[in-house]
């Protein structure tokens, strides 16, 4: 009993990041987001300075705490870049202040922060613009043109350019989460299943799960809410629908889940009717119709499939049966999984930005910040040195998995657009209610979707309109 009770705990805090992570998170990839001509007069909160001011040397010997802001639990193992960081830095300490995750909470303690005149240095953030427009963060691009290490680190296509808005650099990336396909190999074994091969078909998906149902044993295809939350929205650009998550156009000016592309409904529609017409999904109440606790199905072996972000494996690592990972099904067009280039920020209300700098960097541009972070199974590479990729094939939180699938989870990536697009804050709200309307309530995704996206597009044109 004291065991399973230690593996479910061990469980519940890895999933307690995840869920966390998965509720806010917002980033992508894009090069063609609409870029802000925004007035810098506009919209400000508390603004200390209109021009990066480099005013603390790393150089000095004085004592710095150093406050920044996360979503995670009080201890967790991203400290170890604190950690590591303090080794090259030892007159800096850091105090680690939570982060509700959402926009608006995020600004709140932001600015209330600087209002009792101690400022968080640096923070999390899902929703870029609502930063820039508050004129909450420092434009990062005088410290990168002064940098040779910085200029000289091999970043990926994208993982830089997510932040960039009129030719400045306002963040780096707190890491590259990946959503991956996690399968119990004994249910496989148990009904005469196959293990997915890496070009699967959505079709296949939903066949395995059909005849890994079995109420009567509670057994279920799939578990939990994720498969709403983060694996509809891949639906359309995998059939071909949209180009972009969610149902967005290339340019993220207008979502087409208003009912102007019916097949973009068709596709976010897919998840529900696996849970109405096919059984092999639960919610809340037909789960306790059937006696049974859907956010648990998996770590008590009784899900075939579950669908989460990268870096809940070290929390898997002690689940009492055998599983691997796959990546997504190939749709009928393209083969696409969700994820994060997620974004972290120098507050402009610092009195360190040299010291938040040297920080960032060390995170997200050298190589002993990234191994780190792969080590604790909280990313995949952010860029192709071979030196980087050799480590994060042979770290050892991913030992036994399927590489193949990780490294091809990390090509067909798509990341989420929300971090990086006007009106992202407006548009999380709908995927929230979502999960609650669409999963909870059965609402199809033919009634749940239109009107909210009209009015959504409705304020994303007012929004695009305004900076012209």
């Amino acid at each position: 009993m004291n065991r399973n009770k230690e593996m479910f705990q061990l469980f519940m805090a890895a999933l307690l990041v995840v869920m966390l992570v998965v509720a806010t998170a917002c980033s992508s990839n894009s090069e063609n987001t609409p870029k802000s001509n925004n007035n810098e007069s506009d919209n400000k909160i508390n603004n200390p300075s209109k021009e990066p001011e480099v005013t603390t040397s790393v150089e000095s010997d004085d004592k710095i705490t150093l406050r920044f802001a996360w979503w995670l639990p009080e201890v967790t193992d991203f400290q170890k870049i604190g950690e590591a960081f303090t080794k090259l830095h030892p007159n800096v300490t850091f105090e680690y202040i939570g982060h509700p995750g959402t926009a608006e909470g995020g600004i709140q303690i932001i600015t209330e922060a600087i209002a009792a005149g101690n400022p968080i240095d640096a923070f999390w953030h899902p929703a870029m613009t609502d930063l820039i427009e508050h004129n909450l963060i420092e434009d990062l691009t005088p410290y990168i043109e002064k940098d040779e290490e910085f200029k000289a680190y091999p970043f990926k296509p994208g993982i830089n350019e997510t932040f960039q808005m009129d030719g400045k650099q306002w963040g780096l990336s707190r890491g590259n989460d990946v959503m991956l396909m996690f399968y119990n190999k004994e249910l496989l074994k148990q009904y005469g299943l196959e293990e997915p091969k890496h070009d699967w078909t959505w079709d296949d998906f939903r066949e395995m799960a059909i005849k890994a149902t079995d109420p009567e044993a509670k057994h279920w295809g799939l578990n939990n809410s994720l498969w709403f939350m983060q694996a509809s929205n891949v639906m359309p650009v995998a059939n071909g629908s949209a180009p972009r998550l969610w149902g967005f156009n290339e340019d993220l000016t207008k979502n087409l889940a208003d009912g102007s592309v019916p097949e973009v409904l068709d596709d976010l529609q897919f998840f529900q009717d696996l849970m109405i017409k096919d059984n092999v999904l639960l919610n809340y109440a037909r789960s306790e119709a059937a006696g049974v606790q859907p956010e648990t199905l998996w770590q008590n072996g009784q899900a075939l499939f579950t669908y989460t972000i990268s870096p809940v494996i070290p929390g898997f690592k002690t689940l009492p049966f055998e599983w691997d990972v796959a990546p997504l099904p190939r749709g009928t067009a393209k083969q696409v999984t969700f994820g994060w280039n997620s974004g972290m920020f120098m507050a402009k209300a610092t009195k360190h930005k040299e010291m938040v700098w040297e920080f960032l960097k060390f995170w997200a541009a050298t190589k002993e910040g990234q191994k780190i972070l792969m080590d604790i199974g909280g990313t995949f590479p952010n860029s192709d040195d071979p030196e980087i990729v050799e480590y994060f094939n042979n770290v050892a939180v991913y030992e036994g998995l399927n590489k193949e699938a990780l490294n091809l989870s990390a090509e067909i990536v798509q990341f989420d657009p929300v971090l990086e697009m006007y009106e992202g804050a407006e548009f999380d709200k709908i995927t929230l209610d979502m999960r609650t309307e669409v999963y909870q309530q059965e609402k199809s995704a033919y009634d749940y979707y239109p009107p909210r996206i009209e009015e959504f597009n409705r304020k994303l044109k007012e929004k695009l309109d305004s900076l012209q």
